[in-house]
């Protein structure tokens, strides 16, 4: 699995460096945005998998307890997993990667990004539906 978020991190980081390069941004604001973007889909799905039992139990968990798991992965991601010296050995392993299976694991992505917030969002939804 956390090859799957790291290939996410590298592609996300590329392209985000392709499109903003030419804005005058510099690859730490890429970084920084494609790693909160990582982060931010492993939280959905997170909270989208905690979500059930409290549907099961018509209640709603509450907003410090998603921040109390939201912020320490941030941490994490930052500090330990989706750092600046593993992109670049990420990028030494899948820069010369086939074309046609780079824009197919591109699809795989956008559609991870995706479907992790729809998910979400779904499951909120159910959840509130649940406790009122």
């Amino acid at each position: 699995m956390m090859k799957f978020f790291y290939y996410c991190f590298y592609r996300i980081t590329n392209v985000y460096f392709a499109k903003f390069e030419k804005w005058g941004s510099d690859f730490q604001t890429c970084y920084i945005s494609s790693m909160g973007l990582v982060t931010l889909c492993q939280s959905a799905n997170i909270l989208s998998i905690i979500t059930i039992p409290f549907i099961f139990d018509n209640k709603m968990y509450s907003k410090e307890m998603a921040l109390f798991l939201v912020i320490p992965l941030y941490v994490i991601n930052w500090f330990f997993i989706l750092t600046k010296r593993k992109y670049m050995k990420l990028k030494e392993r899948w820069q010369n990667e086939n074309p046609k299976y780079k824009k197919l694991k591109g699809y795989f992505v956008v559609l991870y990004i995706v479907s992790s917030l729809i998910l979400y969002f779904v499951m909120i939804n159910i959840m509130a539906n649940a406790s009122n």
